[in-house]
């Protein structure tokens, strides 16, 4: 009975002792995961101001140009993929005309006419603006769905404000997002900053011309020049102050971290070249 008794007992200290090494393993593996998480993070917001010094760079040589793809750096062991574009190159959802708002929504893939009519009177009311052939009373639609708030009457603060528009689902949304801004204040865009999406979504265009002049483009790039004329509606030229910064760090292990962030051309009183205007992490 005594050595059964001894045998149960370190029976037991082993499925003690086991557990607890487990779960130290366990703790010690989410630790590293964090860790290794906090670094690309803080990689990925050091390319963000290593954008910011390019742009501003004293060598006009080595100053960063927006719009000219993506940059790769190795920076303290960590792989980088910096993108830097102008927001004018993006569709202002407080200032394109209802032609625009319609050719973006047709690229996000509402397909019916007259949804992508009824959503871009539904975006012009929220943002302020009178459109003949919105409902006069938008409180009274709203109230028709079932929702208890109307349109703000006022402009976009944040693009993730089109979710509050009726008839704009998570899916339009993730289509919307890349093409979409509220920080350009153009009517129309800057076809040379424009990603893909926004190209395709102008009138008028077709995709044999569509792709013909993204090659002319990517070509002019590489040759360090500037970008072709496009010839459509909706298109402006020059720039604005704004730009946008998309930093991705990975590190060896494959922990990757992506940052994307609006930055403002700060004037000469503020110590800082620029300001942060919006600021967004995924993973």
């Amino acid at each position: 009975m005594a050595l059964v008794l001894v045998l149960w007992i370190i029976t037991l200290l082993s499925v003690v002792a086991a557990s607890f090494s487990l779960g130290v393993r366990r703790d010690a593996g989410a630790a590293h995961h964090l860790v290794e998480e906090a670094q690309a993070r803080a990689a990925a917001e050091a390319g963000v101001r290593l954008a910011m010094l390019g742009l501003v760079h004293p060598d006009r040589e080595r100053r960063w140009v927006p719009g000219e793809g993506v940059r790769r750096i190795t920076w303290q062991g960590v792989d980088l993929e910096i993108e830097l574009a102008l927001e004018s190159g993006r569709i202002d959802i407080n200032e394109a005309p209802r032609e625009l708002l319609e050719a973006a929504l047709a690229e996000a893939g509402v397909e019916s006419e007259s949804m992508r009519n009824t959503l871009a009177g539904r975006i012009i009311a929220w943002r302020g603006g009178r459109d003949s052939d919105a409902e006069p009373d938008g409180q009274a639609e709203y109230a028709r769905i079932g929702l208890e708030y109307g349109p703000a009457g006022e402009p976009f603060r944040a693009v993730e404000e089109l979710l509050l528009i009726p008839g704009i689902g998570a899916a339009e949304f993730r289509a919307l997002r890349p093409m979409v801004t509220t920080f350009s204040g153009a009517r129309g865009v800057d076809p040379s900053q424009a990603p893909p999406e926004v190209i395709r979504a102008l009138p008028d265009l077709d995709q044999e011309t569509v792709d013909r002049w993204q090659a002319d483009r990517a070509r002019a790039l590489r040759e360090e020049r500037q970008p072709p004329a496009l010839a459509a509606r909706h298109v402006v030229s020059g720039g604005t102050d704004v730009h946008t910064v998309r930093s991705t760090a990975q590190l060896p292990s494959g922990a990757r971290h992506t940052v994307r962030a609006v930055i403002q051309e700060a004037d000469s009183t503020d110590p800082e070249p620029f300001r942060i205007l919006h600021f967004r992490q995924t993973r």
